[in-house]
């Protein structure tokens, strides 16, 4: 009893002496081939019921898996949402901090110049851009000590400067230029 690819044993058939083994033999050859088949669909169907457990097996880890990274995911994400939250309250904190330093210093009377530590200008309030008939985009990013109002006399530009390199250097000073 065989397939072309699997042994299974033997089938021993006895037959009396003078009896012809001719007539029975496309019976016998049935019968092997209907047991063979028998036992090569009992032995793939094993195969299967093993594949299928260890499939199973696999799956039900891989759902576990996929439940632990769901829930990493869902805890990374929860964060995620409360740090935007969190960002969001503070950048609307921050604007509101800035209007309300921008309205205080624009109704200032006197000049209010807000730089960064080279000199270059960040803020510059109403009142000496009022008088001098320009907008804060004509002077932002420019060098402070290059800008018109100095123009009158190198020496105040130069004074300025000194003063810009050492607010720089962590002094603070309190001048007035005329």
């Amino acid at each position: 009893l065989e397939t072309s690819y699997r042994f299974y044993g033997f089938l021993v058939v006895r037959v009396e002496q003078g009896q012809g083994f001719a007539p029975y033999e496309p019976f016998l050859q049935n019968f092997a081939n209907s047991i063979t088949i028998t036992l090569e669909n009992r032995w793939q169907r094993k195969r299967l019921e093993t594949a299928n457990a260890k499939l199973n097996v696999h799956r039900d880890h891989l759902e576990d898996l996929v439940e632990e990274r769901t829930e990493a995911l869902n805890a990374v994400n929860a964060q995620l949402r409360d740090d935007i939250i969190n960002r969001k309250r503070v950048e609307e904190a921050l604007q509101e901090s800035k209007k309300f330093f921008s309205d205080t210093l624009n109704d200032m009377l006197t000049f209010v110049a807000v730089l960064q530590p080279d000199g270059t200008v960040i803020f510059v309030n109403n009142t000496p851009l009022d008088v001098a008939g320009i907008t804060l985009d004509d002077v932002q990013g420019k060098m402070f000590y290059d800008l018109f109002w100095w123009q009158y006399s190198e020496e105040a530009r130069q004074r300025i400067k000194d003063y810009i390199e050492s607010c720089a250097s962590g002094e603070t000073l309190v001048h007035d230029i005329e």
